[in-house]
C-alpha cells in the first residue's frame, strides 16, 4: 500500500458526483455507531457493521457479525477477504467502490454505474451522433437547487445543474459527462450547461437579499488546462447576461498552480463574477490556496456535513475550527448535501450560514420554483 491510498466510492447527490472517503487510519471501521470511521446512513447497517485493515501490505475487509451483512462483487463474506482494485462493497444496501490511486489523486474520477447504465451509456459512445447533435442543438436543460439562509431557509441564490435526455431516459449529469469524456466534448458540454442553464435563469423570482437570485455555476476540471478558452466562455455569458449575480465553482483540488488560480480570480472579479471552491474535503484540503487566494465562497463536502449530528466530539471541533478559518479570510462557508432537519441544525449550531441539499429544497426547473414561490 505503499505510496498510494484506498477510498471507498460513492455517487454522492442529486448533481451524480463521486464522494470519495479515505480508507484510514487502519483499521477502518464502517457502521452506524457515531464513532465509525464511515457512518452508514441505512437503517438497515448495524452498529458495527464491518472493518477494513491491512494484513502483508494489502487491504482486506471482514463483516462484524452485522444483521444484513457484508458483501464483495456479490458474493457475502463469511470470512475476511482481500479487496481489490474496483471491487463493488454493499454494507447491507449501502453500495461503494474500493479504488487505489496515488497518493496525490488526480482529478479524474471513476464513475459508479451499474451493468445496465453502462451498457446505455457505451450504446451512445458507439454511435455519437445524436449526442453531439444535442450539443450542437444546445438540446439541454436546467434544474436549479436553492443555497439557502440556514436561519430563516430564505433562498439566497441557485445552483445550475444540467439534465437532458438520453437514449429516451433522463439522464444525470455524471451519465452525460460519461459520454462526453469518452467522445472528447467534456468542455463543450460544460460550456452549453452553462449557457442554457443562464438563459432559464431569467424566469427565476428574485432572492432575498437582491433583485437577483445569485447563480452557481459549474466548470468541469479539464477546463482548467485550458484557462484562456474558459475565460473566452465566462466573457461571453457576462456579454449576454450583463446584469446576472454570478459565481464560479471550481473543485477545491483542479487548480494545482496558483499563479493560474490568481490569474482567474482576477479575470473574475474584472467581470463582476464571485469565486467559489466546491467540494471542500475532498482528496486534498487546499488550505494554501484559501489562504494565498481566497474565494467568496466555499462548499463543504458532503464527508462532513453527513450525519453531523451525530459525529464525535472531535470531527465537530474540527469543523469549528475550520468555519473559525473561513471567518478570519472573509470567506463564506456553505454546507452541501443536507439531508435532514437534524443536520441543518447541527450546521447552524457550529457557524454555518447558508447550506444546500434536498432537506433545504431539492433541484427543481424554473418554471416549477416560480409556480412555488408565487402560491406562498
Amino acid at each position: 500500500m505503499t505510496g498510494s491510498t484506498w477510498y471507498l466510492e460513492s455517487r454522492q447527490d442529486e448533481r451524480g458526483r463521486v464522494r470519495r472517503t479515505a480508507i484510514r487510519p487502519l483499521p477502518f471501521r464502517v457502521g452506524r455507531q457515531v464513532d465509525s470511521d464511515l457512518f452508514l446512513n441505512s437503517t438497515h447497517g448495524s452498529q458495527r457493521h464491518a472493518e477494513l485493515f491491512e494484513q502483508n501490505g494489502e487491504l482486506w475487509i471482514r463483516d462484524l457479525d452485522s444483521t444484513n451483512g457484508t458483501s464483495v462483487n456479490g458474493q457475502r463474506l463469511s470470512v475476511p477477504q482481500k479487496l481489490c482494485h474496483g471491487d463493488i462493497v454493499h454494507f447491507a444496501d449501502c453500495e461503494l467502490r474500493a479504488v487505489e490511486l496515488p497518493s496525490e489523486p488526480s482529478m479524474q474520477t471513476t464513475q459508479v454505474f451499474s451493468l445496465i447504465e453502462r451498457e446505455r451509456l457505451e450504446v451512445q459512445v458507439r454511435a455519437p451522433g445524436a449526442f453531439r447533435d444535442m450539443l450542437r442543438d444546445r438540446n439541454l436543460r436546467t434544474d436549479f437547487q436553492p443555497v439557502v439562509q440556514l436561519d430563516d431557509q430564505h433562498v439566497l441564490g441557485y445552483e445550475l445543474l444540467g439534465r437532458a435526455e438520453l437514449a429516451g431516459m433522463d439522464a444525470t449529469p455524471d451519465e452525460l459527462f460519461y459520454v462526453a469524456e469518452k467522445l472528447g466534448n467534456e468542455i463543450e458540454l460544460s460550456q452549453v450547461f452553462r449557457q442554457v442553464g443562464l438563459d432559464l435563469a431569467q424566469q427565476l423570482p428574485a432572492s432575498v437579499q437582491a433583485a437577483k437570485p445569485l447563480l452557481f455555476l459549474n466548470t468541469h476540471p479539464a477546463e482548467l488546462a485550458r484557462p484562456d478558452e474558459l475565460m473566452t466562455s465566462i466573457r461571453n455569458l457576462r456579454r449576454d447576461h450583463p446584469s446576472a449575480e454570478l459565481v464560479l465553482e471550481l473543485h477545491e483540488a483542479a487548480v494545482t498552480k496558483m499563479s493560474s488560480l490568481r490569474s482567474l480570480r482576477n479575470e473574475l472579479e474584472e467581470l463582476r463574477i464571485d469565486l467559489a471552491f466546491d467540494d471542500f474535503g475532498t482528496g486534498q484540503a487546499r488550505l494554501l490556496e484559501l489562504t494565498e487566494v481566497s474565494p467568496k465562497y466555499l462548499k463543504f463536502d458532503a464527508a462532513w456535513i453527513g450525519g453531523l449530528h451525530l459525529a464525535s466530539t472531535k470531527r465537530r471541533e474540527m469543523v469549528t475550527s475550520l468555519l473559525h478559518m473561513m471567518d478570519d479570510l472573509d470567506i463564506i462557508a456553505i454546507a452541501e448535501c443536507v439531508e435532514s432537519e437534524e443536520e441543518a441544525e447541527a450546521c447552524q449550531d457550529l457557524g454555518f450560514r447558508l447550506g444546500q441539499g434536498r432537506f433545504l429544497g431539492p433541484p427543481a426547473t424554473a418554471d416549477k420554483i416560480v409556480t412555488a414561490r408565487s402560491s406562498e
